[in-house]
């Protein structure tokens, strides 16, 4: 089970707390949605294959972290700038 979670910080009194949280279930749930079915027909696919090796590129920020975490390797400290478009 994937559980999200997400901080959105508005100034004070800015933007009612309920209009946070509706416009983030509204935005957000099609989209892991989406997520869930393409992971399960990768899953599917996967089943088909002896040996898997993917490669994680620079744009992928979570993806080195989520690999060390499901192979049980430990986790280092990571300090980086990221800058995000929406």
């Amino acid at each position: 089970m994937v559980r999200p979670y997400a901080l959105f910080a508005t100034r004070k009194g800015g933007v009612p707390a309920w209009l946070k949280l509706w416009l983030l279930k509204t935005l957000n749930f099609p989209l892991l949605r989406q997520d869930q079915r393409m992971l399960a027909e990768q899953i599917e696919a996967l089943e088909d294959w002896d040996e898997v090796n993917f490669i994680i590129g620079p744009a992928d920020l979570i993806g080195p972290t989520v690999w060390r975490l499901a192979n049980g390797q430990p986790q280092r400290v990571e300090l980086r700038d990221t800058t995000l478009y929406l």
